[in-house]
């Protein structure tokens, strides 16, 4: 049998797994016969194989330490009962495309889920906010925005959002702008003398971004959140905290000193895969390895609602470089990052040993150097370097399982599987390899009748098939046991 064959019916033969028809069934539906089967011969081309293969090729990477972007996450935690139904108030959220009506009530601890046996209570995974829901855990609502709670994420730090009044609000044109959404606020001061007369005293300037997203959930009917934003060479101005004279519209804004940003609690991490594959030189996987690393960095701090400047910086700078350099007249591989990066965030990554065998940073694949910091990164040798000069030949096949669908299934380590043969794989010479097996291990046949045969081959005892980019040969020896 061949790889080379019967791709007529099977145009998805490869060397690593094939299926050939064979030219007339055989038949083993004697009464009281029993028979087997074996690989005798294999003839296979060494190299043939993915130099970076499944299961050879993971990364990962993970970050804490970073600043995420502050946004009110929508929850309401402790379930009770009402002490006084004059503290009720009926609200609805939108969950699964159905809008649930249930009850909260200001008690003790804030606004809480009231438990109502005859109008229900709402399901633990109701929908406060796109990505965000309830949790049965006890806080307290600071604010009620249209009738709706607006609550923290037990252990999340917020500013303090305060309303004042201004005069007028009026967004600085981008020419002039310090930062994106800028606004500025008059503030103007009248004075009423003992005759109630009103005249004007004087106007201070006040300069806001506006978020982009606002702190309360929703911009609707002015619930806009601002940040202040200092005024070099200009005194502070005192935040007028109610209606009055010339000072009527609202706003809701916080001090720059409890900012939006906070640190997480916990890191995150991610693993991801590099594409398995053939690869040429050192430089054509190390672009790889760069390429989805910023990828699936980019991923994963936007599920980690990373801060905006953070996500920029990582459109902005590569985070990793993985280069080739010279180091005492030896190619070595070189790890570095930046500095501007490395301040904003505490990152690692780490790779499969046997990607770090090819790369040249262990000696043996059966060591493994784990994480890799910003700190080893930011090195006065510009960064983490390898011992050895890279070889991507080194991470060769040295053994293969060897999977046949006519024969019984038998236990392979803690499972059950098709295997033929496990046998030893040539490396060293190169050349196209002949084995014939002197010992033959025959595997009872599962079938009496067989039209085709497929054979594959695996790494592992798991019976993933290999890819090899060369054909194969098999030759298969039937031997009647009974």
């Amino acid at each position: 049998m061949t790889s080379a064959l019967c791709k007529d019916v099977y145009p998805d033969n490869k060397g690593g797994d094939f299926r050939n028809v064979l030219n007339k069934p055989l038949e083993f539906t004697e009464p009281g016969e029993s028979w087997a089967v074996a690989l005798s011969e294999i003839s296979y081309l060494p190299d043939s194989w993915y130099n970076v293969r499944e299961n050879y090729n993971t990364v990962s990477i993970g970050a804490s330490g970073f600043k995420v972007y502050g946004k009110s996450r929508r929850l309401i935690y402790l379930s009770v009962h009402p002490t006084n139904w004059a503290n009720v108030k009926r609200v609805k959220r939108n969950h699964g495309a159905v809008d649930i009506e249930f009850n909260i009530e200001f008690g003790e601890q804030g606004w809480e889920i009231v438990r109502d046996e005859l109008l229900g209570s709402p399901p633990k995974d109701v929908f406060f906010q796109a990505g965000w829901s309830v949790k049965d855990m006890i806080n307290s609502i600071p604010l009620v925005v249209q009738g709706f709670p607006t609550v923290l994420k037990l252990g999340e730090k917020r500013p303090k959002i305060k309303p004042i009044f201004v005069s007028t609000l009026v967004k600085v044109s981008a020419d002039k702008a310090w930062v994106p959404n800028q606004y500025e606020a008059e503030i103007r001061h009248f004075i009423i003398t003992a005759e109630g007369a009103r005249y004007h005293d004087k106007t201070e300037y006040l300069e806001f971004q506006k978020d982009a997203e606002s702190l309360l959930g929703s911009e609707e009917l002015g619930y806009a959140t601002y940040k202040l934003i200092p005024n070099p060479g200009h005194p502070p101005v005192e935040l007028p905290w109610m209606a009055r004279d010339g000072v009527y519209l609202g706003m809701w804004v916080y001090d720059p000193a409890e900012d939006d940003q906070v640190v997480l609690p916990s890191e995150v991490s991610r693993d991801f895969a590099i594409q398995p594959g053939q690869y040429a030189t050192v430089a054509q996987l190390l672009t790889e390895l760069e390429v989805q690393l910023h990828r699936e960095l980019k991923i994963m701090l936007q599920e980690a609602q990373a801060h905006r400047d953070l996500l920029n910086l990582v459109e902005k700078y590569k985070v990793l470089t993985l280069i080739e350099s010279s180091l005492h007249g030896v190619k070595c591989v070189r790890i570095g990052t930046g500095q501007e990066f490395c301040k904003s965030i505490k990152f690692k990554f780490s790779m499969h040993p046997a990607l770090q065998f090819q790369l040249g940073f262990i000696d043996y694949m059966s060591y493994d150097v784990g994480w890799v910091s910003c700190d080893q990164m930011l090195t006065a040798s510009g960064g983490a370097v390898g011992r050895n000069p890279p070889d991507l030949s080194r991470n060769a096949l040295r053994s293969m399982w060897v999977f046949c669908d006519i024969v019984e299934s038998s236990l392979v380590c803690d499972r059950t599987a098709q295997l033929l043969r496990f046998m030893p794989v040539d490396s060293t010479s190169h050349q196209i390899s002949f084995e014939t097996f002197g010992t033959l291990i025959f595997r009872p046949l599962s079938k009496t009748t067989i039209r085709d045969i497929r054979v594959w081959f695996s790494e592992s005892f798991d019976g993933k098939p290999l890819t090899l980019l060369a054909d194969t040969v098999v030759r298969l020896q039937f031997s009647q046991t009974r």
